[in-house]
């Protein structure tokens, strides 16, 4: 038996992914690798945010999601990434 879920698909779904800023541009070319592995993004649909107090970073990434399993995938390889502290 399948999960519900409350996403409709085909839809564009947005993944955030906190770490430290000492690993940002390391953590942030291993999330565009592990996100594109399952789904296209465009080259807009990135966007990076630093923390108020500059400790923590936040990438977002836009993607068109077809299924809940590519949802349930990407977020799998996610959380495999050495460095990510938190995923939305």
């Amino acid at each position: 038996m399948q999960k519900q879920t409350l996403q409709t698909y085909p839809c564009e779904y947005t993944f955030k992914i906190f770490g430290n800023v000492s690993a940002q541009e390391q953590l942030s070319q291993q999330v565009l690798t592990a996100v594109t592995e399952v789904v296209e993004i465009a080259d807009d649909g990135i966007n990076h945010r630093n923390s108020s107090a500059g400790k923590y970073f936040c990438i977002s990434v836009n993607a068109l999601l077809k299924s809940e399993d590519q949802r349930r995938r990407v977020y799998t390889l996610l959380q495999q990434l050495e460095g990510v502290r938190y995923i939305l």
